[in-house]
C-alpha cells in the first residue's frame, strides 16, 4: 500500500514534465495493479487505449473525452 502524500504538491513539483510533446507523468511507477496518471494538458489523443488494471487520469486543462468499447460498441465518456 502507499504512504498518504499531497497530490496537489506532486503535481506542482512535477509540472515541468506534464507539458509536449509527452504531457504526462504516471504518480506510482513501482505499482502493478493500479495507476494513477497525471495529465497536463489539453489531450487531442484519439486512439483506444487497453489496460487490464484500473486506472486514474486527472488532467489538469482542457476538455477530456475518454474512448471506451463497452459491449463491442465504441462509448463516449
Amino acid at each position: 500500500m502507499q504512504r498518504a502524500f499531497n497530490f496537489k504538491q506532486w503535481i506542482d513539483e512535477h509540472r515541468h514534465l506534464l507539458k509536449p510533446p509527452v504531457g504526462n507523468q504516471q504518480v506510482f511507477l513501482d505499482n502493478k495493479d493500479f495507476i494513477v496518471m497525471v495529465v497536463g494538458g489539453p489531450n487531442a489523443r484519439k486512439d483506444y487505449h487497453y489496460n487490464v488494471g484500473e486506472e486514474f487520469f486527472y488532467q489538469l486543462e482542457g476538455d477530456v473525452v475518454i474512448k471506451i468499447i463497452e459491449d463491442g460498441k465504441p462509448v463516449d465518456i
